[in-house]
């Protein structure tokens, strides 16, 4: 890690209210060589730098274990992608159980390795969303993507909170009743929210 990106780090530290160890530290460095690596092949994140990657996906993803309540230990990441938010929840909380669910199947792929060099114990599962067994999760996650009607019914059935990462505007389809529990500015954004979402049957 260059001097640059130290003082970044901490800053990043000082604004979200964290101290990482060297272990979660060592572990986003590893991310970031497996990324440069993958994204030559499949578009993954459009991150520039490490520092961004630290600030845009594993900081804000470490916000979300402020919106899990008691007991809310098992977790499912729609669409994950490059593994965010789920992946940045486990590198911060590894007691953490997460289901990374991803349709494309170089992602998949990618995800099972990333869990793997980051010595993480997250499940990934080659599937869409709408076609997992929504039991036995205590809470789903979602980045920047919008949740289909079929998803926000498997969770207003089985009362399992979303956690939102988005912009101004939540990513609810709209078909399903819903209403946001708690709302959190991500710090140091004008914009970026995490918002904790109920659905109704």
């Amino acid at each position: 890690m260059t001097g640059e990106e130290k003082a970044r780090l901490k800053g990043l530290e000082e604004r979200f209210g964290l101290s990482l160890t060297p272990l979660q530290i060592e572990q986003m460095e590893t991310y970031w060589a497996l990324l440069q690596k993958w994204s030559r092949r499949i578009s993954l994140t459009t991150v520039a730098s490490f520092g961004e990657l630290m600030e845009f996906h594993f900081f804000e993803s470490f916000l979300g274990l402020r919106l899990l309540k008691e007991g809310e230990r098992k977790l499912a990441d729609i669409g994950s992608g490059a593994g965010f938010p789920g992946l940045g929840l486990q590198v911060l909380d590894p007691a953490l159980e997460v289901s990374l669910l991803e349709r494309h199947h170089r992602k998949a792929v990618f995800l099972k390795e990333a869990v793997r060099r980051l010595g993480l114990g997250g499940e990934v599962h080659h599937l869409p969303a709408e076609d997992f067994v929504w039991t036995n999760v205590d809470a789903a996650t979602a980045r920047a993507l919008k949740t289909s009607a079929r998803v926000e019914a498997a969770l207003g059935g089985g009362k399992i909170p979303l956690l939102a990462f988005h912009g101004q505007d939540v990513p609810v389809s709209g078909a399903v009743k819903w209403r946001a529990e708690t709302r959190l500015a991500v710090p140091g954004s004008h914009r970026r929210m995490i918002s904790r979402l109920i659905f109704f049957p």
